[in-house]
């Protein structure tokens, strides 16, 4: 509508916080990243917006807890708590993985280096031949054949001699396929043997793990225990953050969130829009629901052209003059006022 205004809903209001265009804007838990028209790296957060660097970054991610950057020649930095870590120079895009609120690197030197709780943690001497990350952990095979796991400021090793021929990591979970086969899961501290057989297709979630076992049963690993949701593979499933959604034969609208199963709809959604604890999608006339931590509620009164969704706010215009969020059981309209 001919403005480059940046607004920003925080907090139950709204704040204007740039008024001239901006670019490359990213959300993080709480505040906001972008680069303003001068190409100043700025940060949003609490009313009002501070200059990170004079010039943009090569790189950078807003995480729900870190913010990650690389400016040219390698330096890598993170932003967390308030403050500015330098993690390390000559990195390279390609040597370094990160999660919600970890980084994870090989250093000149050829160490491992971790950035866990604002803290570096040194590994060893490793040579790093596969690494991953997740929230808040790092899963890595090294050369001499050990997979590992470093999690809550510790490394556990999980298989000594024989990589893994498959992982994946989330938060405080790693799903792997052991070298005979057997499919594991390292959960906060224990590793849980689930098959003597490599299932036919798995996906980590936080906290959970969803797969197909060889016989098609559509299962889930959660909270220690193996749970069947169908007894064969659905239509339709995706693992968004710490949510399954998935499709059964009668075209339900069915989710998995905490280790609790239910059925949404008697129907399947134009769309769905997930994060952090919240499912947002339309009913048969266009309006807004919400599953909101686990309950299920109407979303205003208005049919929605348009939606998004970021941790627990849900984000729904009509037209693009009059917008809405929804956040915590509240409806907050605003006019932009053109």
């Amino acid at each position: 509508m001919n403005s480059w205004q940046y607004w920003a809903f925080e907090d139950g209001e709204y704040h204007l916080a740039e008024k001239l265009e901006t670019s490359r804007q990213q959300l993080g838990w709480d505040y906001s990243v972008y680069i303003d028209k001068f190409q100043n790296f700025r940060y949003f957060k609490f009313g009002t917006n501070n200059r990170i660097q004079e010039f943009p970054p090569s790189f950078f991610q807003a995480t729900d807890h870190l913010l990650i950057w690389e400016n040219a020649g390698g330096l890598l930095y993170a932003f967390s708590d308030g403050q500015t870590h330098q993690l390390g120079k000559w990195v390279g895009r390609n040597n370094y993985v990160f999660g919600d609120s970890i980084v994870a690197f090989t250093d000149n030197f050829g160490y491992l280096q971790i950035f866990y709780k604002n803290k570096l943690h040194q590994i060893e001497n490793y040579t790093i031949e596969s690494l991953k990350a997740s929230d808040n952990l790092v899963a890595y095979v090294t050369a001499n054949q050990l997979f590992e796991v470093f999690h809550q400021g510790e490394t556990f090793t999980l298989e000594d001699g024989n990589p893994p021929t498959s992982f994946q990591v989330n938060r405080n979970i790693v799903a792997y396929v052991d070298y005979m086969g057997v499919f594991k899961v390292y959960w906060n501290g224990e590793v849980f043997d689930l098959m003597s057989f490599q299932p036919k297709k798995y996906i980590t979630g936080e906290d959970f793990v969803v797969f197909i076992s060889p016989l098609n049963e559509f299962k889930v690993f959660y909270n220690g225990e193996v749970k069947e949701l169908l007894s064969y593979i659905p239509s339709h499933y995706e693992v968004i953050e710490n949510i399954l959604v998935y499709y059964d034969r009668a075209n339900f609208f069915n989710v998995f969130y905490k280790g609790k199963q239910q059925t949404l709809e008697y129907f399947i959604p134009k769309s769905y829009k997930a994060d952090n604890n919240m499912l947002a999608y339309p009913d048969l006339d266009g309006y807004l629901n919400a599953y909101d931590h686990g309950e299920k509620r109407r979303i205003g009164n208005v049919i929605a052209r348009q939606y998004d969704v970021h941790n627990g706010t849900v984000f729904y215009w009509q037209n693009p003059s009059q917008v809405n969020c929804f956040c915590k059981g509240k409806n907050y309209p605003f006019q932009l006022g053109y």
